[in-house]
């Protein structure tokens, strides 16, 4: 990841879809093939979870395509940082 030039992109579910407007853009998450793991812990400690996905990606010889995602379970105002779950997706292809 680029950290230098990162482009974020926030989502909620909605009943029905909107439009964007100036440098918010409606969007779908499409359908698909993902591999995902559960992380619990402090945000923190993510880059471990991304490198056992990643390590199994690569062990069963998947390929990934497009963005990767997290999902936020609870949040820190919630519960303790060791209690916090992240679900952490990777798009695959077909």
């Amino acid at each position: 990841m680029d950290m230098q030039d990162l482009d974020i992109a926030v989502g909620v579910p909605l009943a029905a879809a909107i439009e964007g407007a100036g440098q918010i853009q409606a969007g779908v998450i499409p359908a698909g093939r993902v591999v995902s793991t559960m992380h619990k812990g402090a945000y923190t400690d993510l880059g471990d979870a991304y490198q056992a996905l990643t390590e199994y990606v690569q062990a069963h010889h998947l390929q990934p395509v497009g963005l990767a995602y997290e999902y936020y379970h609870n949040a820190p105002d919630e519960v303790a940082p060791e209690e916090l779950l992240t679900e952490i997706v990777f798009p695959l292809a077909d």
